[in-house]
């Protein structure tokens, strides 16, 4: 499906999606860039600004797992990429923020209804000789009140990484979990601000 070039705040996107999630952005307070920087074959979309830890690039494709950015070589080549930029992390989005469900009788039952802004690769070593091993997994979302954590009032949501480092990478703060309210009521608010940056985007809002 080709791209739709899309207008948001003054600012021409490459397609629709692209445009989407600034607007996601800007709905939960995050201090973004677009096109920030020119890498060796790869150029990321977003930078996050960290308020208290490193910057996350991301790169937006119009996929719903974390197998379609493998299968289509995305994960490799932004692994190669960043191999000289030990201080980067990467977050891949898709076509909107996940809400699955695992089966009620899997081991991982506790993780049932949370919410995930998308996936995040996080570094297993910082040394550059080894910095190409990178862990691919969901990347949750804290939702509520953070401004206790570092963050401004306006920043609404904070994201770590599913099964290695819990430090939120906005603010930096750890408090041991992956949220701090209802996974039920944050997916409420997740989905208001996701419906408020559709709007705004001219997109038909999914029904969930």
């Amino acid at each position: 499906m080709k791209a739709v070039k899309t207008t948001y705040k003054g600012l021409e996107y490459r397609s629709r999606l692209e445009a989407r999630w600034a607007a996601f952005f800007d709905s939960v307070g995050w201090d973004y860039n677009y096109e920030p920087i020119d890498l060796d074959g790869w150029f990321p979309d977003f930078r996050l600004k960290a308020y208290d830890h490193r910057d996350v690039l991301v790169e937006v494709k119009p996929f719903t797992e974390l197998q379609q950015f493998i299968n289509e070589g995305v994960c490799e080549k932004i692994e190669h990429a960043v191999k000289p930029y030990p201080d980067f992390e990467v977050l891949l989005l898709g076509v909107a923020p996940m809400f699955p469900r695992y089966p009620s009788d899997k081991l991982m039952s506790a993780y049932n209804h949370k919410n995930y802004i998308g996936y995040i690769g996080e570094r297993l070593c910082r040394c550059l000789d080894d910095c190409h091993d990178i862990d691919w997994d969901f990347a949750p979302l804290a939702v509520g009140k953070l401004g206790s954590a570092g963050l401004p009032e306006n920043v609404l949501m904070d994201f770590c990484h599913e099964t290695q480092d819990f430090r939120h990478r906005l603010s930096g703060a750890y408090d041991g979990c992956h949220g701090n309210i209802s996974e039920w009521k944050a997916r409420n608010i997740v989905q208001e601000h996701w419906g408020n940056a559709c709007n705004q985007t001219g997109y038909v809002n999914p029904k969930w």
